[in-house]
């Protein structure tokens, strides 16, 4: 669910082959709801970051080079992070980016297995990568010049039942009906995750003075195959407020693998995206 104004915040799909299809712009929402979105902004902790990405919007801090946080919540048990770095971050930048990363996984373990059940005796992904703690993540951070900003590999699962409504529940995931459906509290909880990610980002701007100038949202078992250019994206004057997703699998809605945040479209969505999940809005009926 993500919370997109028509005309302000739109939906790009991409192209492997062709970059960005501006012609399949897909504008989401409804005009009233940018006088929502304007009152979230007044709430204290929003208004106060948003007013300094305002502030700091192009400071070149890094010597004019483009500023990209990566986010990863999910699974330590699932989460594949080589192709990530080998595909995604190292070449972004070998390019000249500055890319820092940010990882938020529940400890091997202590998933519930109830939706996902992971192959007996099998080697966790990050155990055969070599990568199960944060030093040798920092290690290949060092030697290709990208920053890992934020690690945790050994969360616990979020606590999500205590957000769900007792009375007047707005419909939510009819499909995976809460709080009974396992799939449903695992969406809930990857939201909780990803929000945490956000203020980690945004304590980072803050600390530094300073703004990343795209977010990238890939989930913890992505496979990346081949590098992403971001050069179509930066050169697009409009991509501060977009939202870029793959061009395939919508299934009536986006594909959320992997998704390119322009940093004030980030900061509308992401911030609170587990926390108004429950708005009593029509428009998040699912």
């Amino acid at each position: 669910i993500f919370m997109l104004t028509s005309g302000l915040y739109e939906i790009c799909f991409v192209d492997a082959k062709h970059g960005v299809r501006s012609n399949r712009t897909w504008l989401m929402g409804h005009p009233l709801w940018v006088i929502d979105l304007m009152q979230l902004f007044k709430r204290e902790v929003t208004d106060m970051h948003t007013s300094q990405l305002q502030q700091w919007q192009g400071t070149d801090v890094k010597g004019g080079r483009p500023k990209i946080a990566v986010l990863v919540a999910g699974l330590a048990d699932r989460l594949v992070l080589a192709p990530k770095i080998k595909r995604l971050i190292k070449p972004l930048a070998a390019s000249g980016c500055d890319v820092e990363l940010f990882i938020s996984a529940v400890g091997m373990g202590q998933g519930s297995k109830v939706v996902w059940t992971p192959v007996p005796n099998s080697l966790s992904a990050l155990g055969s990568e070599h990568l199960h703690v944060a030093g040798a993540i920092h290690a290949l951070a060092e030697r290709g010049k990208w920053t890992l900003r934020f690690c945790d590999l050994d969360s616990g699962p979020q606590e999500v039942l205590s957000s769900i409504p007792i009375r007047n529940r707005p419909k939510r995931l009819m499909a995976y009906p809460l709080p009974e459906h396992e799939t449903g509290l695992n969406v809930l909880r990857r939201f909780k995750a990803i929000e945490d990610l956000m203020k980690q980002v945004q304590d980072a701007e803050l600390k530094d003075k300073f703004t990343y100038d795209l977010l990238i949202l890939s989930k913890d078992d992505d496979h990346w195959l081949g590098p992403l250019n971001v050069t179509s994206f930066l050169q697009d004057a409009n991509h501060v407020s977009r939202v870029y997703s793959k061009n395939c699998l919508g299934y009536g809605g986006i594909n959320d693998k992997t998704l390119l945040f322009g940093r004030q479209a980030a900061e509308v969505v992401l911030p609170r995206l587990f926390s108004d999940f429950w708005m009593q809005r029509p428009e998040l009926e699912t």
